[in-house]
């Protein structure tokens, strides 16, 4: 059964590994990308630090298999930007990420009013 919750401090290492893993695996793992951001090892503190601001993991039986945030974009009080949306394979396909992606997206709309994503 998979779980969508907000992140806690405990489940950064298993999000950042993730995220990491992700990286390497579609070639990401260089300068410039989400690889060398500083947050990445923190990313409960990060996205808990404001009310305009949440990430989320998905959960399987206990463990962390994914997740993804909102958080303002350049500063901009009406825009803000889906970041870190990540799955473990084990998961891709099970449709798990469009449930994901309406949670970030409903939390967005009570704060913003356009949502920016890079890919």
């Amino acid at each position: 059964m998979l779980n969508i919750r907000r992140i806690q401090v405990n489940d950064n290492g298993s999000i950042e590994q993730i995220i990491k893993d992700c990286l390497i695996e579609f070639g990401g793992n260089r300068a410039g990308l989400a690889w060398e951001d500083e947050s990445l090892h923190d990313l409960d503190h990060y996205y808990n630090d404001g009310k305009d601001r949440a990430y989320w993991v998905v959960e399987e039986e206990g463990g962390i298999v994914g997740g993804c945030g909102i958080a303002s974009f350049n500063g901009l009080d009406n825009v803000c930007e889906l970041q870190k949306m990540y799955l473990s394979g084990c998961v891709r396909g099970t449709g798990i990420a469009a449930e994901l992606l309406q949670v970030a997206l409903d939390f967005a709309k009570l704060h913003y009013e356009k949502c920016y994503l890079e890919t």
